[in-house]
């Protein structure tokens, strides 16, 4: 019995001796979950990269459209005054009609 419990003290007290192998499936795997996580951060990145170029165009778009608006608007603008001097030009004509028709009555 006693020879037993020496047997099992030694057993308890004897240091562990690891193997290289899984210290290194362990490295090689911690390696790869930060390698993964560097390259979905620098896909994020890209992402976001990517997303602030289209808002960059969108802004472009935009600015090109008001140009273009403000350039119609000026237009629409010098139209209405053309038209608003032949109508009354035209008031004007009618008028001096009005009165000829009115004196060969």
């Amino acid at each position: 019995m006693r020879g037993k419990a020496i047997n099992t003290i030694q057993q308890a007290v004897k240091p562990r001796t690891f193997s290289v192998r899984p210290l290194f499936y362990a490295s090689v795997l911690s390696a790869g979950v930060l390698l993964c996580a560097f390259s979905a951060h620098a896909d994020d990145r890209d992402q976001l990269k990517s997303i602030q170029a289209d808002i960059a165009a969108k802004e472009r778009d935009v600015r090109q459209q008001q140009q273009q608006r403000a350039s119609l608007l000026a237009q629409l603008k010098a139209q209405e005054e053309a038209i608003s001097a032949a109508a009354r030009k035209l008031r004007e004509t009618q008028s001096t009609l009005d009165q000829l028709n009115a004196q060969i009555d």
